[in-house]
Protein backbone atom coordinates (compact mmCIF):
# COMPACT_ATOMS: atom_id res chain seq x y z
CA UNK A 1 0.00 0.00 0.00
CA UNK A 2 3.01 2.16 0.70
CA UNK A 3 4.53 1.24 -2.18
CA UNK A 4 1.34 2.06 -4.34
CA UNK A 5 1.27 5.69 -2.65
CA UNK A 6 5.01 6.44 -3.51
CA UNK A 7 3.88 5.29 -7.17
CA UNK A 8 1.13 8.02 -7.44
CA UNK A 9 3.37 11.13 -5.81
CA UNK A 10 6.41 9.88 -8.36
CA UNK A 11 3.68 9.58 -10.86
CA UNK A 12 1.68 13.08 -10.41
CA UNK A 13 5.41 15.25 -9.27
CA UNK A 14 6.56 13.80 -13.27
CA UNK A 15 2.98 15.23 -14.52
CA UNK A 16 3.48 18.35 -12.90
CA UNK A 17 7.27 18.67 -14.02
CA UNK A 18 6.07 17.61 -17.68
CA UNK A 19 3.48 20.30 -17.87
CA UNK A 20 5.60 23.00 -16.57
CA UNK A 21 7.81 22.35 -18.97
CA UNK A 22 4.99 22.28 -21.86
CA UNK A 23 4.04 25.78 -20.50
CA UNK A 24 7.46 27.00 -20.79
CA UNK A 25 7.74 26.48 -23.97
CA UNK A 26 4.96 27.74 -25.22
CA UNK A 27 4.99 30.85 -23.33
CA UNK A 28 8.53 31.34 -23.96
CA UNK A 29 10.07 34.08 -26.66
CA UNK A 30 13.38 33.92 -26.89
CA UNK A 31 13.14 37.71 -29.35
CA UNK A 32 11.64 39.12 -25.58
CA UNK A 33 15.36 40.50 -24.29
CA UNK A 34 16.49 41.23 -27.52
CA UNK A 35 13.28 43.29 -28.32
CA UNK A 36 13.91 45.19 -24.71
CA UNK A 37 17.29 45.66 -25.53
CA UNK A 38 16.34 46.95 -29.29
CA UNK A 39 13.64 49.26 -27.35
CA UNK A 40 16.57 50.96 -25.48
CA UNK A 41 18.40 51.22 -28.19
CA UNK A 42 16.36 53.14 -30.74
CA UNK A 43 17.33 55.91 -32.08
CA UNK A 44 15.53 59.14 -30.61
CA UNK A 45 15.07 61.93 -32.83
CA UNK A 46 15.70 65.76 -32.07
CA UNK A 47 14.30 68.35 -34.32
CA UNK A 48 16.97 70.60 -35.20
CA UNK A 49 14.90 73.18 -37.60
CA UNK A 50 11.64 73.77 -38.23
CA UNK A 51 10.12 76.36 -40.11
CA UNK A 52 6.30 76.88 -41.85
CA UNK A 53 7.59 75.57 -45.38
CA UNK A 54 4.34 78.28 -47.31
CA UNK A 55 6.99 80.85 -45.88
CA UNK A 56 10.23 79.00 -48.01
CA UNK A 57 10.19 81.21 -51.58
CA UNK A 58 14.05 80.77 -52.87
CA UNK A 59 16.37 77.77 -52.74
CA UNK A 60 19.98 78.19 -53.72
CA UNK A 61 21.57 74.28 -54.72
CA UNK A 62 24.99 74.26 -55.19
CA UNK A 63 26.71 70.71 -55.78
CA UNK A 64 30.00 69.81 -56.40
CA UNK A 65 29.34 69.57 -59.95
CA UNK A 66 26.16 71.80 -60.17
CA UNK A 67 24.44 75.06 -59.04
CA UNK A 68 20.50 76.16 -59.87
CA UNK A 69 17.58 77.47 -57.80
CA UNK A 70 14.11 77.19 -57.50
CA UNK A 71 11.98 79.59 -56.54
CA UNK A 72 7.92 80.30 -56.47
CA UNK A 73 6.57 82.70 -58.88
CA UNK A 74 3.88 85.21 -58.36
CA UNK A 75 1.30 82.63 -58.70
CA UNK A 76 3.30 80.15 -56.01
CA UNK A 77 4.41 77.94 -59.07
CA UNK A 78 7.62 76.59 -59.16
CA UNK A 79 10.09 77.87 -61.20
CA UNK A 80 14.34 76.81 -62.11
CA UNK A 81 16.49 79.27 -62.96
CA UNK A 82 14.27 81.87 -64.13
CA UNK A 83 13.20 80.08 -66.78
CA UNK A 84 9.77 79.13 -66.83
CA UNK A 85 10.25 76.85 -70.13
CA UNK A 86 12.02 74.16 -67.24
CA UNK A 87 8.92 72.34 -66.80
CA UNK A 88 9.35 70.90 -63.21
CA UNK A 89 7.60 67.92 -61.09
CA UNK A 90 5.88 69.82 -58.87
CA UNK A 91 5.57 66.59 -56.30
CA UNK A 92 9.52 66.68 -55.98
CA UNK A 93 10.48 70.21 -55.57
CA UNK A 94 7.33 70.30 -52.86
CA UNK A 95 9.28 67.12 -51.03
CA UNK A 96 12.69 69.06 -51.50
CA UNK A 97 11.28 72.28 -49.71
CA UNK A 98 9.36 70.00 -46.95
CA UNK A 99 12.62 68.42 -45.96
CA UNK A 100 13.99 71.95 -46.25
CA UNK A 101 11.84 73.46 -43.54
CA UNK A 102 11.77 70.17 -41.59
CA UNK A 103 15.14 68.65 -40.38
CA UNK A 104 15.86 65.90 -37.62
CA UNK A 105 18.96 65.29 -36.32
CA UNK A 106 19.67 61.90 -34.57
CA UNK A 107 22.29 64.04 -32.31
CA UNK A 108 23.82 67.63 -31.83
CA UNK A 109 27.28 67.38 -32.80
CA UNK A 110 28.76 70.83 -31.68
CA UNK A 111 27.14 74.62 -31.45
CA UNK A 112 28.82 77.29 -33.46
CA UNK A 113 31.43 74.67 -34.51
CA UNK A 114 35.11 76.38 -34.52
CA UNK A 115 37.19 74.26 -37.37
CA UNK A 116 34.72 72.67 -39.69
CA UNK A 117 36.97 71.03 -41.25
CA UNK A 118 36.78 68.06 -38.80
CA UNK A 119 33.56 67.43 -40.07
CA UNK A 120 34.14 67.86 -43.95
CA UNK A 121 32.62 70.30 -43.61
CA UNK A 122 34.77 73.16 -44.84
CA UNK A 123 34.48 71.34 -48.56
CA UNK A 124 30.73 70.47 -48.55
CA UNK A 125 28.82 67.91 -50.56
CA UNK A 126 26.41 70.58 -50.88
CA UNK A 127 24.88 73.99 -49.82
CA UNK A 128 21.89 74.65 -49.33
CA UNK A 129 20.58 78.61 -48.92
CA UNK A 130 17.05 78.67 -48.03
CA UNK A 131 15.01 81.69 -48.50
CA UNK A 132 12.17 82.43 -46.29
CA UNK A 133 9.82 85.11 -45.17
CA UNK A 134 12.07 86.01 -42.27
CA UNK A 135 15.39 85.48 -43.51
CA UNK A 136 17.85 83.07 -44.83
CA UNK A 137 19.39 79.74 -43.75
CA UNK A 138 22.22 77.83 -44.83
CA UNK A 139 22.38 74.36 -45.00
CA UNK A 140 25.88 72.48 -45.73
CA UNK A 141 26.33 68.58 -45.87
CA UNK A 142 29.30 67.37 -44.99
CA UNK A 143 31.12 64.29 -44.33
CA UNK A 144 29.54 60.43 -43.89
CA UNK A 145 30.75 58.09 -40.78
CA UNK A 146 30.86 54.65 -40.99
CA UNK A 147 27.78 53.74 -39.50
CA UNK A 148 25.13 55.61 -42.16
CA UNK A 149 24.95 59.41 -40.66
CA UNK A 150 26.65 62.34 -42.26
CA UNK A 151 27.29 66.08 -40.53
CA UNK A 152 24.81 68.67 -41.53
CA UNK A 153 25.23 72.07 -40.60
CA UNK A 154 22.69 74.95 -40.36
CA UNK A 155 24.21 78.07 -40.43
CA UNK A 156 26.98 77.40 -38.19
CA UNK A 157 25.79 74.66 -35.72
CA UNK A 158 26.66 70.91 -36.58
CA UNK A 159 24.21 67.62 -36.50
CA UNK A 160 24.40 64.20 -37.30
CA UNK A 161 21.70 63.45 -39.66
CA UNK A 162 20.91 60.24 -41.54
CA UNK A 163 22.42 60.04 -44.78
CA UNK A 164 19.53 59.46 -46.15
CA UNK A 165 18.54 62.96 -44.72
CA UNK A 166 21.47 64.55 -46.49
CA UNK A 167 21.34 63.18 -50.07
CA UNK A 168 18.07 64.82 -49.59
CA UNK A 169 19.95 67.77 -50.90
CA UNK A 170 22.12 66.65 -53.35
CA UNK A 171 19.94 66.10 -56.33
CA UNK A 172 21.22 67.52 -59.36
CA UNK A 173 18.15 70.09 -60.91
CA UNK A 174 17.43 66.97 -63.71
CA UNK A 175 16.14 65.21 -60.87
CA UNK A 176 13.44 67.78 -60.34
CA UNK A 177 12.47 68.20 -63.93
CA UNK A 178 9.33 66.86 -65.99
CA UNK A 179 10.19 63.86 -67.90
CA UNK A 180 7.17 63.30 -69.47
CA UNK A 181 7.11 65.07 -72.81
CA UNK A 182 3.34 63.65 -74.41
CA UNK A 183 0.43 66.35 -73.75
CA UNK A 184 -1.48 64.33 -75.98
CA UNK A 185 -3.43 60.71 -75.41
CA UNK A 186 -1.47 58.02 -76.96
CA UNK A 187 -3.93 55.34 -76.64
CA UNK A 188 -6.76 57.75 -78.76
CA UNK A 189 -4.59 59.12 -81.20
CA UNK A 190 -6.67 59.66 -84.08
CA UNK A 191 -3.73 62.10 -86.40
CA UNK A 192 -0.32 61.31 -87.06
CA UNK A 193 1.91 63.24 -89.34
CA UNK A 194 5.34 63.80 -89.47
CA UNK A 195 8.01 64.95 -91.95
CA UNK A 196 11.44 63.85 -92.56
CA UNK A 197 13.93 64.40 -94.91
CA UNK A 198 11.42 66.15 -97.20
CA UNK A 199 8.86 63.10 -97.05
CA UNK A 200 5.22 64.31 -95.50
CA UNK A 201 3.32 61.36 -93.97
CA UNK A 202 0.09 61.46 -92.50
CA UNK A 203 -2.40 59.49 -91.43
CA UNK A 204 -5.90 59.84 -90.44
CA UNK A 205 -8.00 57.45 -87.51
CA UNK A 206 -11.53 56.53 -89.16
CA UNK A 207 -13.97 57.64 -86.76
CA UNK A 208 -15.00 55.04 -84.09
CA UNK A 209 -13.51 52.38 -86.36
CA UNK A 210 -9.87 50.80 -85.52
CA UNK A 211 -9.14 51.80 -89.63
CA UNK A 212 -6.82 54.00 -90.59
CA UNK A 213 -6.03 55.54 -93.79
CA UNK A 214 -3.15 57.17 -95.52
CA UNK A 215 -4.23 61.03 -96.52
CA UNK A 216 -0.38 61.82 -97.61
CA UNK A 217 1.27 62.03 -99.96
CA UNK A 218 -1.70 59.86 -101.23
CA UNK A 219 -5.22 58.32 -100.39
CA UNK A 220 -4.87 55.01 -99.59
CA UNK A 221 -6.22 52.58 -97.07
CA UNK A 222 -3.77 51.84 -94.16
CA UNK A 223 -2.71 48.35 -92.53
CA UNK A 224 -3.64 48.81 -88.95
CA UNK A 225 -1.40 45.79 -87.88
CA UNK A 226 1.50 47.86 -88.96
CA UNK A 227 0.14 51.03 -87.57
CA UNK A 228 0.14 49.29 -84.56
CA UNK A 229 3.33 47.51 -84.74
CA UNK A 230 5.23 50.06 -85.88
CA UNK A 231 3.53 53.39 -84.28
CA UNK A 232 1.13 53.24 -81.81
CA UNK A 233 2.77 50.28 -79.46
CA UNK A 234 5.92 52.54 -79.64
CA UNK A 235 5.00 56.25 -79.30
CA UNK A 236 3.88 55.90 -75.40
CA UNK A 237 7.88 55.21 -74.82
CA UNK A 238 8.39 59.01 -75.68
CA UNK A 239 10.25 60.64 -72.68
CA UNK A 240 12.95 62.84 -72.63
CA UNK A 241 16.43 61.05 -71.75
CA UNK A 242 18.41 63.44 -71.65
CA UNK A 243 17.82 67.90 -71.08
CA UNK A 244 20.30 68.88 -73.33
CA UNK A 245 20.11 72.81 -73.29
CA UNK A 246 17.84 75.12 -72.01
CA UNK A 247 19.01 78.43 -73.80
CA UNK A 248 19.71 78.02 -76.81
CA UNK A 249 18.93 79.86 -79.61
CA UNK A 250 20.12 78.42 -83.04
CA UNK A 251 18.40 75.21 -83.27
CA UNK A 252 20.86 74.39 -85.99
CA UNK A 253 23.26 72.79 -83.75
CA UNK A 254 21.35 70.18 -83.14
CA UNK A 255 19.99 70.20 -86.97
CA UNK A 256 16.46 70.91 -85.22
CA UNK A 257 14.32 72.76 -88.20
CA UNK A 258 11.95 71.09 -90.81
CA UNK A 259 11.77 67.91 -89.32
CA UNK A 260 8.87 67.17 -86.89
CA UNK A 261 6.36 64.66 -85.61
CA UNK A 262 2.75 66.43 -85.27
CA UNK A 263 -0.01 64.25 -82.88
CA UNK A 264 -3.73 64.61 -82.08
CA UNK A 265 -6.24 62.69 -80.22
CA UNK A 266 -9.27 62.32 -79.94
CA UNK A 267 -10.06 64.49 -77.61
CA UNK A 268 -8.34 67.42 -79.66
CA UNK A 269 -5.51 67.69 -77.84
CA UNK A 270 -2.56 68.79 -80.74
CA UNK A 271 0.88 68.52 -79.73
CA UNK A 272 3.95 69.46 -82.46
CA UNK A 273 7.45 67.95 -81.69
CA UNK A 274 10.79 69.31 -83.88
CA UNK A 275 13.02 66.27 -84.97
CA UNK A 276 16.91 66.81 -85.04
CA UNK A 277 20.15 64.65 -85.38
CA UNK A 278 20.40 61.12 -84.70
CA UNK A 279 23.16 60.43 -82.63
CA UNK A 280 24.16 57.44 -79.85
CA UNK A 281 20.82 55.97 -80.38
CA UNK A 282 19.18 58.95 -79.73
CA UNK A 283 17.48 61.77 -81.28
CA UNK A 284 17.51 65.55 -80.36
CA UNK A 285 14.24 66.96 -80.11
CA UNK A 286 12.23 70.35 -79.13
CA UNK A 287 8.25 70.84 -78.28
CA UNK A 288 6.65 73.52 -80.59
CA UNK A 289 6.11 75.94 -77.58
CA UNK A 290 9.14 75.55 -75.67
CA UNK A 291 12.79 76.37 -76.11
CA UNK A 292 14.74 73.31 -74.55
CA UNK A 293 16.36 71.15 -76.49
CA UNK A 294 15.79 67.10 -75.09
CA UNK A 295 17.06 63.89 -76.07
CA UNK A 296 14.89 60.77 -76.42
CA UNK A 297 15.67 56.99 -77.58
CA UNK A 298 15.52 56.69 -81.35
CA UNK A 299 13.30 53.64 -81.15
CA UNK A 300 10.23 55.77 -79.67
CA UNK A 301 9.89 57.77 -82.55
CA UNK A 302 12.40 55.76 -85.31
CA UNK A 303 8.57 55.30 -87.82
CA UNK A 304 9.28 59.13 -89.07
CA UNK A 305 12.13 57.39 -90.75
CA UNK A 306 9.46 55.15 -92.64
CA UNK A 307 7.69 55.68 -95.67
CA UNK A 308 3.79 55.91 -95.78
CA UNK A 309 4.16 52.98 -98.11
CA UNK A 310 5.10 51.00 -94.86
CA UNK A 311 1.78 50.90 -93.64
CA UNK A 312 0.50 49.20 -96.18
CA UNK A 313 0.65 45.27 -97.29
CA UNK A 314 2.91 46.82 -100.14
CA UNK A 315 1.61 44.15 -102.77
CA UNK A 316 0.25 46.37 -106.13
CA UNK A 317 -2.53 44.15 -106.45
CA UNK A 318 -3.03 41.18 -104.45
CA UNK A 319 -5.91 39.61 -106.39
CA UNK A 320 -7.37 35.92 -105.44
CA UNK A 321 -7.24 33.55 -108.02
CA UNK A 322 -11.10 32.75 -106.75
CA UNK A 323 -12.26 35.81 -108.19
CA UNK A 324 -10.60 35.99 -111.71
CA UNK A 325 -11.30 34.91 -115.18
CA UNK A 326 -8.10 34.60 -116.13
CA UNK A 327 -4.68 37.30 -115.86
CA UNK A 328 -3.29 37.95 -119.22
CA UNK A 329 0.15 39.32 -118.73
CA UNK A 330 2.09 41.52 -121.81
CA UNK A 331 5.95 41.54 -122.13
CA UNK A 332 6.58 44.32 -124.63
CA UNK A 333 10.01 44.08 -124.28
CA UNK A 334 9.79 40.72 -126.01
CA UNK A 335 6.37 41.44 -127.86
CA UNK A 336 4.96 38.10 -125.94
CA UNK A 337 1.71 37.48 -124.28
CA UNK A 338 0.58 35.46 -121.55
CA UNK A 339 -2.69 33.86 -120.30
CA UNK A 340 -3.33 32.31 -116.83
CA UNK A 341 -7.03 30.90 -116.92
CA UNK A 342 -8.39 29.10 -113.60
CA UNK A 343 -11.68 27.22 -113.61
CA UNK A 344 -13.59 26.33 -110.44
CA UNK A 345 -16.59 24.33 -110.78
CA UNK A 346 -17.94 22.76 -107.68
CA UNK A 347 -14.89 20.07 -106.10
CA UNK A 348 -13.10 20.55 -109.96
CA UNK A 349 -10.52 22.77 -109.98
CA UNK A 350 -8.95 23.08 -113.75
CA UNK A 351 -5.73 25.70 -114.26
CA UNK A 352 -4.53 26.60 -117.82
CA UNK A 353 -1.34 28.78 -118.89
CA UNK A 354 -1.68 29.76 -122.38
CA UNK A 355 -5.17 27.46 -123.17
CA UNK A 356 -3.24 24.61 -122.40
CA UNK A 357 -4.00 22.99 -119.03
CA UNK A 358 -1.78 22.31 -116.25
CA UNK A 359 -0.89 20.80 -112.55
CA UNK A 360 -2.62 23.36 -110.00
CA UNK A 361 1.49 23.42 -109.01
CA UNK A 362 2.67 24.73 -111.95
CA UNK A 363 -0.04 27.12 -112.25
CA UNK A 364 0.62 28.27 -108.94
CA UNK A 365 4.20 29.12 -108.84
CA UNK A 366 3.56 31.37 -111.68
CA UNK A 367 0.71 32.95 -110.28
CA UNK A 368 2.05 33.52 -106.86
CA UNK A 369 5.00 36.20 -109.25
CA UNK A 370 2.12 38.01 -110.51
CA UNK A 371 0.43 38.83 -107.46
CA UNK A 372 3.70 38.87 -105.22
CA UNK A 373 5.25 42.22 -106.95
CA UNK A 374 5.26 44.68 -104.18
CA UNK A 375 6.21 48.32 -103.92
CA UNK A 376 8.99 50.26 -102.05
CA UNK A 377 7.63 52.96 -101.95
CA UNK A 378 4.60 55.16 -103.71
CA UNK A 379 5.64 57.55 -106.81
CA UNK A 380 2.89 59.86 -107.53
CA UNK A 381 4.55 62.82 -109.50
CA UNK A 382 7.64 61.13 -110.44
CA UNK A 383 8.48 61.03 -114.23
CA UNK A 384 8.14 57.58 -115.51
CA UNK A 385 9.89 55.91 -118.92
CA UNK A 386 8.27 53.77 -121.41
CA UNK A 387 6.00 50.78 -121.04
CA UNK A 388 7.53 47.51 -120.48
CA UNK A 389 4.87 45.27 -119.10
CA UNK A 390 0.94 45.22 -118.47
CA UNK A 391 -0.81 43.08 -116.36
CA UNK A 392 -4.62 42.94 -116.69
CA UNK A 393 -7.06 41.32 -114.49
CA UNK A 394 -10.43 39.98 -115.44
CA UNK A 395 -12.61 39.25 -112.75
CA UNK A 396 -15.54 37.30 -112.34
CA UNK A 397 -17.84 40.15 -112.15
CA UNK A 398 -17.14 41.83 -115.16
CA UNK A 399 -14.39 44.29 -113.96
CA UNK A 400 -10.80 44.69 -114.89
CA UNK A 401 -7.77 45.27 -113.13
CA UNK A 402 -4.79 46.81 -115.15
CA UNK A 403 -1.41 47.63 -113.77
CA UNK A 404 1.05 48.95 -116.19
CA UNK A 405 4.80 49.03 -115.73
CA UNK A 406 7.03 51.73 -116.65
CA UNK A 407 11.13 52.27 -116.79
CA UNK A 408 11.98 54.28 -113.86
CA UNK A 409 15.91 54.50 -112.53
CA UNK A 410 17.92 52.57 -110.25
CA UNK A 411 17.33 49.43 -111.22
CA UNK A 412 13.34 50.61 -110.69
CA UNK A 413 10.41 50.66 -112.64
CA UNK A 414 6.81 52.35 -111.90
CA UNK A 415 3.64 50.27 -111.31
CA UNK A 416 0.22 52.50 -112.22
CA UNK A 417 -2.57 50.61 -111.18
CA UNK A 418 -6.15 51.49 -113.27
CA UNK A 419 -4.27 54.86 -114.25
CA UNK A 420 -4.69 55.59 -111.04
CA UNK A 421 -2.31 54.60 -108.03
CA UNK A 422 1.50 55.08 -108.93
CA UNK A 423 4.13 52.48 -107.10
CA UNK A 424 7.85 51.82 -107.10
CA UNK A 425 8.87 48.55 -107.50
CA UNK A 426 12.16 46.54 -107.83
CA UNK A 427 12.48 45.42 -111.17
CA UNK A 428 14.07 42.29 -110.19
CA UNK A 429 10.03 41.36 -109.33
CA UNK A 430 9.48 42.03 -113.37
CA UNK A 431 12.11 39.73 -114.63
CA UNK A 432 11.26 36.83 -111.84
CA UNK A 433 7.25 36.92 -113.45
CA UNK A 434 8.61 36.62 -116.68
CA UNK A 435 11.13 34.17 -115.84
CA UNK A 436 8.12 31.64 -113.80
CA UNK A 437 6.07 32.14 -116.95
CA UNK A 438 8.33 31.43 -119.75
CA UNK A 439 9.09 27.95 -117.20
CA UNK A 440 5.60 27.37 -116.69
CA UNK A 441 4.39 27.83 -120.53
CA UNK A 442 7.63 25.03 -121.51
CA UNK A 443 5.76 22.02 -122.74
Amino acid sequence: MIADKKTIIILVALILCLSLGIYFALTYNPNTENDINTESEKTEYITVFEKDVTTLNKVFVNLQNESFVIEKDENGEFVANENKEILLRKSSVSFLFNEIADISAQKEIEKDVKDASLYSLDKPVCVVNAIFDDGEYVIKAGGKTTEGTQFLMINNDVYLVSSSKADTFLNPLSYYREKNILEVDTQSLSYISYKYNGDVVTLEKKKDLDEWIITSPIGENADFGSINEKILSQIGNLKINKFVDDSLKDYKKYDIGENYLYLKDTASKEQKIFIGAKKDGEYFIKCQNNGCVYSCASDAISFVELKAADYTNKFVALVNVKDIKNVEIYDLTQNKNYNLAPLFEGKKETYKIDGIEVVKEKFTDAYQKVIGIMFTDFSNGKEKGEKQYTIKYNMLDNSTKTVDFYTYKDRKHIAVLDNRYSYEVLSGYLSDMIAALNKAAEK
